[in-house]
């Protein structure tokens, strides 16, 4: 894995996010997205402890 496939992962969680933000709420929706915002930032520090 590198720079570059988490960089994409990101984009497709930001646009999953997007996307479930369009949709009518639910319980569902709200545990998805709260898992996604937390999987991105789980990403995030990965990256910024490996990468720099």
């Amino acid at each position: 894995m590198d720079r570059n496939y988490f960089n994409q992962l990101e984009n497709f969680l930001s646009e999953l996010n997007d996307y479930m933000s369009n949709t009518k709420n639910c319980i569902e929706k709200i545990n998805i997205i709260s898992k996604i915002n937390e999987l991105v930032f789980w990403l995030q520090m990965y990256q910024d402890n490996y990468f720099e």
